[in-house]
């Protein structure tokens, strides 16, 4: 446990060096195996040398633990107009057609010369989908197709959300699949991931239901980021991509938990994008520690929301570090004015880019087809773009990780947003696909990269990312990490006991006592900025007869910690234990109250 620490630490350095580097990633020198080509699942395990995922697992574990004790909800951001269906003739959106600047109509007219043999040549939802001309799509996937790809080839974007529609004509042959189940037996959880027939994605809500949407709002997300070219609804921004679909809400709210829990899927089932269109304006700290496990191994992508709240009162998830914050903008390249707005871009709290979010089609349950605006919108739009600029980086071989790709892709983003009164003439970076895919001055092959120094880390906890920093300047100086997370550099605290009080020994992961028969176990993490120990359930083949806290252990850094807590919860999921023996000083009757209500915890001994 202690080298998994330590593997951890070190992919965290080298993080932190790449995102220091200028923008340009063809100029970044790093070790050879940083430079992995697959999931962001490959790129840390590559650079830590097998870190295992069931040790990530473990760690999303404990934070849903944690946050089942928290009251703070979710919810998903919902678009604001369902007011115009459009049901695949663009003769039926002339009402939104006439909405549209003129030179966007021009563009809209037909199909250009030159897009003959193009999937999505026939396609007629491609002239009301504005926003795919805004960014530059077309000319870009006919690069990409030229080369014999589909833009977004072999990347997995999870869509953490209500689900999606299996049947919606446009995304049916677009998901990803959890093959185990597929040749599974019908019923049973045949990949012991605790989700049955997940064959396209959990229901983390019902574990043993499909995921399937009965809301509406994920099969909207899963389409704008991937609908099939030539099925005459419309076009995915990454329609060679495929969705993984995390069903986390039924309706518009949910808890951290669940939210968690859908991290945690991507994360393990090795998504290489996670969007995420949902918001909370309170600040979790188990979620916040999940968002930063994630951002190690996952690009995250967050809307900031709809309120026209601006980052004095920010939105989380899209507000904390690692993760690509969204705005949205119209056709003008104005600012909506629903969009929660950086009043200071590129200080800290930030939201790092904005994308179309007003008259986006998007494709529903029941086989409809909808005008739809919103931050959510937008996110999925910025999803699309990344994973077909990740999608032509894997041709290559070359990807630096989830830090160092936010890096290079908010970099080469030259276009701007309109200034406007509303939202103090701030401009931001604005989405343009044309830009990386399209700019013949954006190289996607990396130089021989060439030794880099031996950095010597000391372990940590939990990994964080590497944050990028102020606009338009991204990668010059890396941001504050986001919180709260363990510290690669404690501050040595002294023990305000006396330090020869017969320390006992332990070391993350240890068992604490167990029974003889027993099904659970309790193990010791520290966290190295309070200098504090808790003890956290694990499972093991046992069951704890009683739970042993002393006063003080000392784990492998020689510091000596003082006991200061005990998880809510934890005799609650174990009927077995019976006996509590209480060490710590710390540990008061309230607490111990407190944790073993509901319990079968009938004897509590201080010591």
């Amino acid at each position: 446990m202690h080298r998994i620490k330590k593997r951890i630490a070190i992919s965290l350095i080298i993080a932190l060096v790449i995102a220091s580097f200028p923008i340009h990633i063809d100029s970044i020198n790093i070790d050879e195996r940083a430079l992995a080509m697959g999931t962001g699942t490959a790129f840390l395990q590559d650079v830590a040398s097998g870190i295992s995922g069931a040790v990530v697992s473990s760690e999303f574990d404990r934070l849903i633990e944690r946050a089942e004790d928290e009251d703070t909800k979710l919810h998903i951001i919902d678009g604001d107009d369902r007011g115009t269906i459009y049901n695949g003739d663009p003769a039926s959106s002339n009402e939104k057609k006439s909405a549209r600047s003129s030179a966007t109509q021009t563009a809209e007219a037909g199909i250009k010369a030159g897009y003959e043999g193009m999937p999505w040549a026939s396609e007629p939802g491609l002239e009301v989908q504005w926003y795919l001309q805004d960014l530059g799509c077309l000319d870009s996937w006919i690069k990409i197709e030229y080369a014999g790809r589909h833009p977004g080839q072999d990347i997995v974007v999870a869509v953490v959300d209500t689900g999606v529609d299996t049947t919606q004509k446009d995304l049916r042959n677009q998901f990803w699949t959890n093959t185990v189940e597929k040749n599974g037996t019908p019923g049973v959880d045949d990949d012991n991931n605790g989700y049955v027939d997940d064959i396209y994605g959990p229901n983390v809500v019902a574990p043993s239901s499909s995921m399937n949407d009965t809301h509406g709002h994920g099969t909207q997300m899963a389409g704008i980021i991937a609908m099939e070219a030539g099925n005459g609804g419309g076009v995915g921004v990454a329609y060679g991509a495929k969705v993984m679909p995390v069903r986390v809400a039924v309706k518009e709210e949910f808890s951290i938990a669940d939210a968690i829990r859908g991290l945690q899927y991507a994360v393990t089932h090795e998504a290489d994008i996670i969007s995420m269109s949902f918001a909370t304006d309170v600040k979790s700290d188990a979620l916040s520690e999940a968002i930063a496990l994630a951002a190690n191994r996952c690009i995250l992508v967050a809307a900031a929301g709809n309120e026209n709240s601006n980052t004095n009162n920010p939105s989380y998830p899209a507000a904390y570090a690692g993760v690509t914050g969204v705005m949205a903008h119209d056709t003008t390249g104005t600012l909506t004015a629903f969009t929660n707005w950086d009043i200071s871009p590129g200080s800290g709290v930030e939201y790092e880019i904005s994308a179309p979010g007003k008259d986006i089609v998007c494709p529903s349950i029941g086989g409809k087809y909808y005008y739809e605006d919103g931050t959510s919108h937008a996110t999925a739009v910025v999803s699309g773009a990344m994973a077909v600029v990740l999608s032509e980086l894997h041709v290559v071989g070359k990807y630096p990780g989830p830090a160092a790709f936010k890096n290079y892709f908010l970099s080469n983003m030259k276009h701007t947003t309109s200034p406007d009164a509303l939202h103090m003439n701030q401009v931001y970076r604005k989405l343009s696909l044309s830009d990386v895919i399209l700019d013949e001055t954006v190289s996607l092959v990396f130089v021989t990269p060439t030794d880099t120094p031996a950095v010597t880390a000391t372990p940590v906890l939990t990994p964080t990312p590497a944050p990028t920093a102020a606009l338009p300047s991204p990668s010059e100086v890396p941001q504050a990490t986001a919180e709260p997370v363990a510290t690669s550099s404690p501050v040595p605290i002294e023990p305000t006991e006396d330090p020869d009080d017969g320390i006992t020994r332990f070391k993350k992961g240890d068992i604490v006592e167990t029974g003889k028969d027993a099904k659970k176990a309790y193990y010791v993490v520290k966290n190295t900025t309070k200098r504090t120990v808790h003890y956290y359930k694990c499972n093991t083949k046992g069951s704890v007869k009683k739970a042993k806290i002393p006063k003080k252990i000392s784990l492998p850094d020689g510091k000596k910690y003082t006991v200061k807590g005990i998880r809510k919860k934890s005799f609650t999921k174990s009927k077995k234990i019976k006996k509590v023996v209480v060490y710590s000083p710390h540990i008061t009757k309230a607490m111990m109250k407190k944790a073993i209500r509901g319990s079968n915890v009938k004897t509590v001994v201080y010591k």
